[in-house]
């Protein structure tokens, strides 16, 4: 075929590298040659993904695209002639609706790769499934001896982080440097042990090794600072693994799914520096979760993204402000909170 201007400079200057090059030959080879808008589209798509972004938004043009990922304006001449109609890649063979087996996926004015969109897709229904639900166990007498009640009117956001961690099934709790994160998750493990009939399993895990060796040794500190009652403090986890370790045993391995899928198995995990944990990572820790586990991922959302693509972490934490549905501020008020902001979104 005659190859389009911008390609072939594109080719030529390096900045369509060999992987997009295979990928079109690949597609054209199955599905026939396809039209320079859907080429186009689907070469930004891959270099979309190498750059951190799980979607390209149709909305835009190739030229902005360019931009935004910080291709140099001077490579791409010839580009600003292709015009994206939605409506062409929408009848292209190799793009469906959601839930179609086709290798590319729109939805609304975003194109992505089907096993991209259904990650997230996923995610979204168990994020939302376990941030509705709630447990009624009562735990004042624990909080108290925990956290000693300061006799002002004034939240407490390490309080309610502990009590949300007791009657929720899934936790995030975000904040930079110094705001207490692990002295909050050392009253946390102590009131789960505290409220639990019997020794609980708790994991604690971060991305890195090193974030893993830090969350450890921070941990053991905070708990010969604490005030922890004895009975429970040989039931603390004595260090934390990686992400990847702690996924070591349950991951599926071959090209054909096992017969039964293996589960972690803990009563609660801990994640820390979770804003680094990618798509393909966060989908793969929340798809082994047993029923009965709860999450609880710690991290700061305006740091540290994650080094592949899908910040999952920041874009759990879009909301603009602090505020509980109705449901939830019934449940923390009963354990004795007061002061809590409602959200608007009931």
């Amino acid at each position: 075929r005659h190859e389009a201007s911008w390609w072939r400079k594109g080719v030529e200057d390096g900045w369509i590298g060999v992987y997009e090059q295979e990928m079109i030959r690949y597609i054209e080879g199955e599905y026939g040659k396809i039209p320079d808008e859907i080429r186009c589209s689907l070469l930004f798509l891959s270099l979309f993904l190498k750059a951190g972004h799980t979607v390209l938004p149709l909305d835009k043009s190739p030229v902005e695209w360019a931009a935004a990922i910080g291709i140099n304006m001077a490579e791409v001449d010839g580009l600003e002639a292709v015009i994206i109609n939605k409506k062409t890649l929408e009848k292209s063979p190799v793009t469906g609706k959601p839930g179609e087996l086709k290798p590319f996926i729109i939805s609304g004015s975003n194109l992505s790769y089907r096993k991209s969109y259904n990650q997230e897709y996923k995610l979204l229904q168990w994020f939302t499934e376990n941030s509705k639900k709630i447990n009624s166990t009562d735990i004042n007498k624990y909080i108290t001896e925990l956290f000693p009640y300061s006799g002002n009117d004034i939240t407490d956001w390490q309080r309610a982080a502990a009590i949300l961690s007791v009657i929720k099934p899934f936790l995030i709790i975000s904040g930079g440097p110094g705001t207490g994160k692990t002295t909050t998750v050392a009253r946390i493990i102590a009131l789960h042990q505290l409220a639990s009939e019997k020794p609980l399993k708790i994991a604690l895990a971060a991305p890195t090794g090193k974030a893993a060796g830090r969350m450890g040794e921070a941990l053991q500190e905070q708990l010969r600072e604490l005030n922890i009652p004895k009975r429970i403090r040989e039931y603390f986890p004595k260090e934390a693994k990686t992400v990847h370790r702690l996924l070591s045993g349950v991951r599926e391995r071959g090209l054909l799914p096992p017969a039964q899928k293996k589960h972690l198995r803990y009563d609660v995990i801990i994640v820390d520096e979770a804003s680094m944990i990618d798509l393909n990572l966060m989908y793969s820790l929340v798809n082994h979760l047993a029923d009965h586990t709860r999450l609880i991922l710690l991290g700061d959302k305006d740091q540290l993204a994650s080094v592949e693509a899908g910040s999952v972490f920041s874009d759990l934490c879009q909301k603009q402000e602090n505020g509980f549905s109705g449901d939830t501020l019934k449940a923390l008020q009963k354990q004795g909170e007061k002061g809590l902001p409602v959200s608007g979104d009931q």
